[in-house]
């Protein structure tokens, strides 16, 4: 959603990595798409699918297999 932001926070590429919460190293990270899949390449599993969150308390996160 971009509501609210200003044109030049429009045109600003998004970052690989962010954890939104540095005082609590790792407990909210958020990794742009691309970065994931960067992250998963060549380890020796395959994205069967990106899951959407259901609730509040569940991340868009891969379903995974062995390739």
């Amino acid at each position: 959603m971009t509501a609210g932001l200003t044109e030049e926070q429009k045109a600003a590429p998004i970052p690989a990595f962010v954890d939104m919460d540095p005082a609590q190293p790792l407990k909210w990270a958020v990794y742009s798409r691309e970065y994931a899949h960067e992250l998963l390449e060549g380890t020796g599993w395959e994205i069967r699918s990106l899951e959407l969150p259901v609730d509040p308390y569940v991340q868009h996160h891969f379903v995974c297999s062995p390739a």
